[in-house]
Formats: structure tokens, C-alpha cells, sequence
């Protein structure tokens, strides 16, 4: 009974509205007890300088196995990413062309049949004109 009460307390705060009932239940009816996916930013590390073209990477992970869906990333310039740009997709990378020099903040959403997980917020600083080493260090850090 508790697993049904919060199941409505879900739906009727918008929690689930990305899922049907029949998401909670297999099909005799009994409660599915399946947990949610996670999700770790893994690049660039926070606060690291960048430029073009940017590739971030997150590593996805659900205890059952159960395979991603699709993932939406998300960046922008406010912290709060109050009006981020949207990026759809379906694996644990995505590379884009950014054009303009300055602090941006990403995050990203994993989701899969039996429920989504948002990431943590990271920050990384895009420097178009700058030269970057392929591990990630300054151009003049090369050895």
C-alpha cells in the first residue's frame, strides 16, 4: 500500500509525469522494484579551461543493467541554468562547438524505462583562442 500512496504523491506533483502507472507495475500487477540510474560528470573536470570543439563525457549507471534511453545535456551561462541550450542524445558523450569565451555550467539527465536521474552542476571556462594540450593541460604545459 505505501509503494501505491507514493506513486500518487509522484504523479500529482509532476514528479513522473514523463511515465505512465503501468511504469510502477509489471504486467500481473505486481510492484516493480527497480532503482533509478545515476549519472557522474567525468569531463571536463570543474573549473577546467576548454576550447573547441568541447567534448564532455558523464559515465551512466543503473543496478540492474537496465540500458539509457536517451540522456539530454544541458548547458548555459547562468549557474542557476535557468535557460539552458538542450542537447538530446543517447550514450555518455556529446561534442559541441561553443561560440563565445566564458564560464558555462552543464549538467545532464539520464533516463531509461523505469526512471530518470539528474547529475550534479559542473562548470568549465571556454577559451576559443586557446591551445590545448591532448591530456587537457595549457598549450605551454606541454612536455
Amino acid at each position: 500500500m505505501k509503494y501505491k500512496i507514493v506513486i500518487i504523491f509522484l504523479l500529482s506533483i509532476g514528479l513522473a509525469s514523463a511515465f505512465s502507472i503501468d511504469d510502477f507495475f509489471d504486467f500481473s500487477g505486481n510492484i516493480v522494484d527497480n532503482k533509478l540510474p545515476s549519472v557522474t560528470l567525468s569531463r571536463p573536470i570543474d573549473t577546467q579551461v576548454v576550447n573547441n570543439p568541447l567534448v564532455l563525457k558523464w559515465r551512466y549507471f543503473d543496478p540492474e543493467d537496465d540500458p539509457l534511453n536517451y540522456f539530454v545535456l544541458q548547458i548555459d551561462d547562468d549557474p542557476r541554468l535557468l535557460s539552458p541550450v538542450n542537447y538530446y542524445g543517447d550514450g555518455e558523450e556529446f561534442t559541441v562547438t561553443l561560440k563565445t569565451e566564458g564560464e558555462y555550467y552543464w549538467r545532464v539527465l539520464v533516463v531509461n524505462d523505469f526512471g530518470q536521474k539528474l547529475s550534479d552542476i559542473s562548470s568549465f571556462y571556454l577559451d576559443p583562442e586557446m591551445k590545448i594540450c591532448d591530456d587537457g593541460t595549457a598549450y605551454f604545459q606541454c612536455s
